[in-house]
């Protein structure tokens, strides 16, 4: 197991980490990739605005590698902690993605698209959706898929591939009548799959996305119905 217990320092890092990247964001090569990916829009700009996205402009200490980054944190809702440094959430670690326009590792710095926080482990993102009151979930590889998949309206949470499935997840599905799976279209994707499907069975329908395709580009290509569809929902 890889539970971690964060100490009030820690929280409060991340909080502050978290508000001042948001804080940078408007305005910023991140906002510009936002938009690129079509997860900032004037109809979800409110939506989106609930996973705290933000830019690296100032790194604080501990974070000077991701500077001009993309920064997404990973919030834990606490209905009545208003003691908590962003009142009523914590973070449990962050995510920065690379800007540079490149594929696998950057070509430039030669480094791969996505660090995690120093220290944080793995986590499940956006475990928000787990606290509403659905009988389904989806899982996407990664956060960029969750996030796209959440402003379609699809419940959904994501996990930066199959390296990094812990087998303590499973506890957190067994709960659910139904799940779905968005895979990528690849081999680390059908690994994924595979690897769920293995425990949760006939619970778990996989939609595998075509070739070189995820669950982002698919509806910033066809729309949201290009999900829904594989759903039957449309």
């Amino acid at each position: 197991m890889d539970f971690k217990i964060q100490s009030s320092t820690q929280k409060e890092f991340l909080a502050k980490a978290t508000r001042e990247y948001k804080a940078s964001l408007p305005g910023s090569p991140a906002e510009e990739y936002l938009v690129s990916r079509k997860l900032l829009t004037p109809e979800n700009q409110a939506a989106l605005s609930r996973f705290q996205i933000g830019y690296v402009e100032t790194p604080l200490p501990g974070h000077e590698w991701y500077g001009g980054w993309l920064a997404i944190p990973y919030l834990r809702f606490a209905p009545g902690r208003e003691d908590l440094p962003l009142k009523g959430w914590s973070v449990a670690g962050m995510k920065f993605r690379c800007l540079e326009n490149h594929e696998g590792t950057c070509s430039e710095n030669n480094h791969d698209k996505y660090r995690g926080h120093a220290g944080a482990g793995t986590h499940i993102f956006n475990t928000l959706d787990m606290q509403n009151p659905d009988d389904e979930i989806t899982i996407c590889e990664g956060e960029i898929d969750a996030i796209t998949a959440h402003l379609c309206g699809i419940p959904a949470i994501g996990v930066p591939g199959v390296q990094n499935w812990k087998s303590h997840y499973f506890r957190l599905l067994k709960g659910y009548k139904k799940l779905w799976m968005f895979a990528d279209g690849d081999s680390y994707g059908e690994g994924l799959a595979k690897k769920i499907a293995e425990v949760m069975g006939d619970k778990l329908s996989v939609i595998k996305m075509p070739d070189g395709e995820d669950v982002n580009s698919m509806v910033g290509k066809y729309g949201k119905s290009a999900l829904l569809r594989g759903m039957g929902r449309e």
